[in-house]
């Protein structure tokens, strides 16, 4: 089952997390994960601004940043959008009972 993190702000409730699309879809908009060390807030703001993709497309990046700004530790957050990040990658590849083509590589 896939980790969200659920919250209220402003008589709204939300709901963040990732799915194999919503990480594509980042990654097409020039998200690196990897940039974290060269640019920890940029890194930060941007997945969590990702992760309202799947269940709030609609959200404005203003109302994301005034969210953004208002919220208490960020550091756990962030370490905990990482992990939900990962996981929706994830996906990918440690499911192999999904899917319905069996293949083969030959040599």
């Amino acid at each position: 089952m896939a980790k969200t993190i659920k919250f209220n702000f402003k008589d709204n409730d939300y709901v963040l997390e990732f799915s194999r699309a919503t990480v594509e879809m980042m990654e097409k908009q020039g998200f690196n994960i990897s940039e974290y060390e060269s640019k920890p807030m940029t890194t930060m703001h941007k997945m969590f601004a990702g992760s309202f993709k799947m269940h709030h497309p609609t959200l404005s990046n203003s109302r994301i940043d005034e969210i953004f700004d208002k919220m208490c530790d960020a550091q756990e957050l962030f370490e905990n959008l990482v992990d939900m990040y990962k996981e929706a990658i994830e996906t990918l590849s440690v499911d192999e009972t999904k899917g319905e083509i069996k293949w083969v590589m030959e040599k």
